[in-house]
């Protein structure tokens, strides 16, 4: 949370004459994303991740375009998770990010990284999660 603090008082500066150089990019968002991966604050992180495609795609912002790294902090979050959607929110995102690939929105096609983020939410999730091993 103090993380996502800390950038949104940079993105409220950038509204003052005297701070407007300050940029804000997809860098910042995605250590934001990654510190809520490393707490399991999968919600939080599927958030902001949403409010990057949003200023991106919809505000026509690129400097905060998600990029692989974005998609995958989110997938570590929801791994690392205790909602009892956890699964479900990570295998839903895992087929997004299939889909922003092949319109172009997502940099890279899912990696080793998001391939072992959905294993280890499916895992974790493994008693709520009906013939798991058909899925994996």
């Amino acid at each position: 949370q103090k993380a996502e603090a800390l950038l949104r008082k940079v993105i409220d500066l950038r509204q003052n004459d005297k701070w407007s150089q300050l940029e804000v990019n997809t860098i910042h968002y995605t250590t934001v994303l990654n510190a809520y991966a490393r707490c399991g604050a999968a919600e939080k992180a599927q958030d902001l991740l949403l409010e990057m495609i949003r200023e991106s795609i919809m505000g026509g912002n690129t400097k905060v375009q998600p990029n692989l790294r974005s998609f995958n902090a989110v997938l570590s979050a929801w791994s690392r998770s205790s909602s009892p959607a956890a699964y479900e929110s990570a295998d839903e995102l895992f087929s997004r990010m299939q889909e922003f690939y092949d319109n172009g929105v997502l940099d890279k096609p899912r990696d080793l990284v998001s391939y072992n983020c959905l294993l280890n939410s499916m895992s974790r999730n493994a008693h709520r999660i009906p013939d798991v091993v058909e899925k994996a």
